[in-house]
């Protein structure tokens, strides 16, 4: 126990402060969450976190149905985003 102990107790601290925001702004702007994608973004941001992915999409979907917030419960994976196109795979009209 220790210092490390109490910087993954500080960062988990702060993870869960970002799923509540998350949530309440799900709340204000009615949306679904996607806890796969977001849990694998936080899992990035917060790597000494303590909490594995799956325990933070886990967290995630607690949040949100507590809240009353629609969650697509999903696997932590990297979100969707479109692939940069390198030169080598432009292709020319």
């Amino acid at each position: 126990m220790g210092e490390d102990a109490g910087s993954a107790s500080l960062i988990q601290a702060l993870v869960l402060e970002e799923i509540r925001a998350i949530v309440s702004e799900a709340i204000s702007k009615p949306t679904v969450i996607a806890s796969g994608p977001l849990a694998w973004r936080l899992s990035r941001t917060y790597p000494a976190c303590g909490l594995d992915p799956v325990a933070i999409a886990q967290e995630i979907a607690e949040a949100a149905a507590a809240s009353g917030v629609a969650v697509e419960l999903s696997r932590p994976r990297a979100p969707d985003y479109p692939r940069p196109v390198h030169a080598e795979q432009a292709v020319l009209e």
